[in-house]
Formats: structure tokens, sequence, C-alpha cells
């Protein structure tokens, strides 16, 4: 049967391999050396033993005889990426791997192990399936003494590594997997092939420690590295990790650990080079309260000063465990009260990792630091990020113990913030209450900073963060009307025996009304005239809300007996669209309406005794309109649609 030589391209198999010349005309960029090609259109080796991957594209192939037992040192340079250059024992499919260099980039360098005299060796260059081609090449190649395996390359023979007292890797070690072979040890704990693995040993000097390959370079960029504790045949495994950074936890000080770095790959004649740092996450200056960072008292709520700390490497203080949670990594802090209340606040917290868990809850602790650091009183903690004090003595100092509060270990980064709430409104409490006419006059109001003092009132439910009003009995049907800006407020009205606060018992309300969730709320009690009645008002205790609010009066009695008539006074629609009209039997001076928040959005001085209120321009909503006639008022409410 004829042979058809054609149907084989000249060097892109072993039997037609091209003898590679040593030495000889240097490279000039991808030609010009003695041993140039170009072998695209010639795909016909694929799977070097060396690696699938590389050897898929269109093939060159060169082979040499060893007639010394140095080493050979390749220089490849290449027109196309993914570029690889597979140097084998034997044919490139079926022989043994001897050395390879395979990157994305054009231009690859290797030098191979000792070579063996007379021994043929196969040297393939080839890509990807994509792009294919090497394109246009030069190889240059030189003889050259063996470079002997890392010093390194077994267990017992483990590098020292210097331990950085921060994570600036201000020292670190070059390494290399350069020539290293397998050292044997546990094979199958970790990832990655350790055919060709690297060893060094550090002691710790922290429970935690940062280990970072870096500038890693000339091979495969892909490494894997594992910790281990022992000794050398008897191991035991702290860590793997194939990310070339990575953070060892729960070490014990004082003690030997080893570091083992190799390629991930199962491809033989790797030559990457790296550098290796051992890194120290610093223990906060602040771990203990002898050396509390001051805070800033910001004058509101608002936190335009805060500070930033970490529990990161934090230890366990010789404080007693006498808060919520475990304060094993706390951290203190100290401020001055500048009043009775103070707002402690947890902002921004994130889990930086290197612990034992990725929690971030977080706890605090206050303590009265009258007795110093030595005498510390516990005052207040929580588990929440936010921790409201009340009962502080102004110009004393408090520390404040910040810690992540699981029993595993938490690095957490935070912001801690020092606020101080505005003064209690002046009717917080009842010998403080705001007089309301009964005339339907809308006053604006608030809870927020209210202390709740004199207890909770308990009517429908109890009444947190309470304020007080007060009004005069006038015969009539007095409604108390309150519009919240965002809870529904609880309303208790009581009447007084003597005009004063001690004129009443708390929780006996002669009315009450309690509208959680419904912002516009009002309760209507019969009055007698000239007993004096007290407002209590706020949300439900429970649900911790402050809010701003409008509350009026209106009695059904008249206020001027020049009034005249009332039954004779109508007005109507209501609910109104756009036209409320008003109907009197003596003129109406004027008419003046409010809306909810007690501001005026409508005046008219009509002078007659039937009179149409223009409303059209107004927003849909409750509104009050007062009317005039004669010096009398009346005050009505209107829904406007």
């Amino acid at each position: 049967m004829a042979f058809n030589i054609s149907a084989i391209a000249q060097n892109s198999t072993c039997a037609t391999a091209a003898p590679l010349t040593i030495g000889g005309t240097m490279c000039s960029g991808t030609s010009g050396g003695a041993n140039s090609g170009d072998p695209t259109g010639n795909d016909d080796t694929d799977g070097n033993v060396c690696s699938g991957s590389y050897s898929g594209g269109d093939d060159f192939i060169f082979e040499y005889t060893a007639t010394t037992s140095d080493a050979l040192k390749l220089d490849l340079f290449a027109s196309n990426t993914w570029t690889g250059v597979l140097v084998t024992e034997g044919c490139p499919t079926t022989g043994t791997c001897f050395a390879s260099s395979t990157s994305s980039s054009r231009d690859e360098s290797l030098t191979t192990p000792a070579m063996t005299i007379g021994l043929t060796y196969y040297i393939h260059i080839s890509t990807y399936p994509s792009p294919q081609s090497a394109g246009q090449f030069c190889l240059y190649a030189t003889l050259e003494a063996p470079p002997s395996p890392p010093s390194n390359d077994d267990c017992a023979n483990a590098q020292v590594l210097t331990v950085n007292a921060d994570l600036a890797c201000g020292v670190t070690t070059s390494g290399t997997i350069n020539l290293a072979s397998a050292s044997g040890e546990d094979e199958s704990t970790c990832g990655g092939t350790e055919d060709d693995d690297v060893w060094y040993s550090f002691v710790a000097t922290a429970t935690s420690h940062t280990i970072n390959l870096n500038n890693v370079a000339n091979g495969t960029t892909d490494l894997y590295h594992s910790l281990w504790e022992g000794t050398c045949g008897a191991l035991t495994n702290i860590l793997c990790s194939d990310p070339n950074n990575s953070t060892a936890t729960g070490l014990t000080i004082g003690n030997n650990y080893l570091l083992r770095v190799y390629s991930w790959t199962s491809t033989a004649g790797q030559t990457t080079t790296f550098d290796v740092c051992i890194g120290t996450q610093p223990i906060p200056d602040n771990d203990e309260c002898a050396n509390a960072e001051v805070l800033t008292v910001n004058a509101d709520l608002s936190c335009g000063v805060v500070t930033a700390g970490t529990t990161a490497s934090a230890t366990a203080s010789a404080q007693a465990n006498d808060v919520t949670g475990t304060p094993n990594t706390d951290v203190w802090y100290s401020f001055v009260a500048t009043g009775t209340q103070h707002r402690i606040l947890l902002t921004d917290v994130v889990n930086q990792g290197g612990g034992t868990s990725t929690s971030t809850d977080m706890g605090m602790g206050v303590y009265d630091g009258t007795g110093g650091c030595a005498g510390l009183v516990f005052f207040d903690d929580s588990d929440p990020n936010t921790l409201d004090l009340t009962g502080l003595t102004a110009s004393t100092t408090y520390y404040v113990r910040v810690y992540g509060w699981s029993s595993t270990i938490q690095y957490n980064n935070f912001n801690i913030c020092v606020g101080t709430p505005p003064p209690p409104p002046s009717n917080d409490e009842c010998s403080g209450a705001i007089a309301l006419s009964n005339d339907g006059t809308v006053v604006n109001g608030t809870t927020v900073a209210a202390t709740g003092a004199g207890g909770a009132m308990t009517c429908d439910g109890s009444i947190g963060n309470n304020v007080w009003y007060t009004l005069t009995g006038d015969g009539g049907d007095i409604t108390v009307n309150v519009v919240a800006a965002n809870e529904g407020a609880q309303v208790g009205i009581y009447e007084s025996s003597d005009g004063s606060c001690s004129g009443f018992t708390e929780g006996t309300c002669i009315a009450s009304v309690d509208d959680f969730g419904v912002l516009d709320t009002e309760v209507t009690f019969t009055s007698t005239i000239g007993t004096v009645y007290y407002v209590n008002l706020g949300a439900w205790i429970s649900s911790g809300n402050d809010f701003p609010f409008t509350v009026s009066a209106t009695s059904t009695a008249l206020s001027n007996d020049d009034f005249g008539n009332l039954a004779a006074f109508t007005y109507y629609p209501n609910p109104v669209n756009n036209i409320l009209t008003l109907d009197a039997q003596k003129n109406i001076e004027s008419v003046v309406a409010y809306n909810m928040l007690g501001q005026e959005v409508l005046r008219l001085s009509p002078n007659v005794a039937n009179t149409e209120v223009d409303m059209s321009s107004l927003l849909s909503g409750a509104y009050f309109v007062k009317v005039s006639i004669q010096g009398a008022t009346k005050t009505v409410r209107i829904i406007k649609q």
C-alpha cells in the first residue's frame, strides 16, 4: 500500500520532528533564530502528556538527543497568545512529561531538569484550539548547568519565615516551585496536586495570622497553600486555601506551624516564583479599659461625629462578664456625660473575616467610671446597636465596652457615636401642662424627648413618653382632637377635684382613646362649667415611638352669649368638594381655616349672614374652620375631599 507523505505536515509529529539547534543565531522577535517556524495549518498532534489543552492547536515539534547531563533552557517568542512549550521524554502523546511552560501570553521560558545522556527529548510548540496557532515563532535553545531543587523542597527543610507585626507585609520571603518535587506528606486532605510542593515554617505570635502569596509570576498563577501543625510525617491540617490569601485562626501563641505551597495543576515542570508573607492583625490600642479611646459627645442625635473601631484581634479584658453576650473581643471607649440622657449608637458594622464567625451581632455595656477602670460600676447594656441611657450624672466619666455578642470570635469593624437627645418638652410633666382653649384653636406639640415622667398612665393601655395639657369645662361636650405625624395617639382625660395635678388619680380617666395606627384621633367628654381637666397624650408605651402632633379642643357650648342662637348657624356640605356654605342669623365677621398642623390656610371677612367659602384650592384632608360672629367664635371640623 502506498503511503502519502503529504498527508502529514513536516515538523508536526514525532516522526517528522525538526532537529533542535543549540545556540546559534539569537532570535530577533519571532523570527531570525536557528529554530524558527510557523505551524499554521499543521494540526497533527493532540493530547500531549504534559497538557492536553495546550496541545490542541496547530503543532511544531523539535527533537533533541542529549549528549550531556545539562539542563535545556528554552525561550520562545510567538506571534499569538495562549502558546505553550511542552517537553517530553519520548513522543509527546505517549512519552513522559519532562517540563512545560504554559500561560495566556505569547512568550514562554523554561529550564528543564538535568537531561539523561542518549535520551531523545521532544519540544512541542502548540496552543489552545483557539487561537489555534502560535503563528510565526522563534525558539532559542541553550544548555546550562541544571538548577537544583529548592532547598525547602521537603518538609524537614522548611524555610523559616518572619512574622510581621502588622498587615503591611514589610518583610516577605521569596520562593519558587521550579524543580520542586512531591514531598510525600498528606496528599488527600487539601485540593490541587502536591507534586511540586515547597515548605515554610513560622512561630505564631497571635491566635490569628494572615498568609499572603504575593508577586506570583513566571508560570502558572494558580497556586495552592495549606497550613499544618505537628512534625513531618505526622501533620495535622489547620487550613487549606486555593486563593493566594488566607487567614489562619485558632492558632496557639508560641506553637510552630508549617506552610506548604504548590501549584494547583497536575502538569509537571511548573516554574512559578512568588513572595510569601505572614501578617498579624494588630491588637487594638483600646483593647483594655486603661487605654479607652475618648469619644466626642454630639450635641444632638444626628451623629455628626463618629469614631471608627474594630474588634479584630481584640482579647477578653479583665473586667467581669457582667454584660449581655460574651465579651471575648471587647474594646473600650469613654465619654463625659453632658446631661442626664445620651444615646450610644453602633453603625456600619462589617465582619472583616479572620475570626471564627461571620456574625455582625454586637453587644455593648456602659459603666460608671467614677472609680476608674479598677472600680467600674455596671450601669446598662444592650444587644441591639442602640442604647438609650437615662439617669446619667452630668460631668461624670462613663466607659463603653463594645464586643461581638456571640461566644465565637467576631472580627467586626464599626462606627460608634455618642448622641444627645433634645431637652424634654416643657409639658413633659403634669405640672407643666399647656392650657387649651375650647374654641378649636390648634396647638402644635411633640412627644420627642419626653421622658414619661410620673409613670405610665393606664386608661387604654400604657402610655409612653407622654405630655400634658389642661382645659377648663364650659358645660358643653368637649372634643379633644389629635393629629399625629407617624403614630396613633393615646389620649386620657382626667378630672381634677382641686384644679391641680394632685386632684386626680393616675389611671382613672373619665374618657380615653387608643387609636393605634390611626393618625387622626379624638375623644369626647361632657364637661362641667369651671372644672379643670388634664389631657394626657402619648403613644402606646411598647411602640417606643415619639412623634410631633397637633391638638385642639372644641366645645359645643357657646363661647359668648352674644353669638345668638347657634341652632340657626349651619354649614354644609361636610365633607365638601369645593364650596362650603355658611348660614347664620347675624353677619359672619370672619372665617379662618387651619390645617391639621395648625397652619392658617384660608381667611375671609364676608360681613354677611350667608356666605360661601371656596375650598377648591385646598388639599384633601381635615381642616378646622373658625367662624366669628360679633366677637363670638365657633370652630367646626370640615373634611375636604
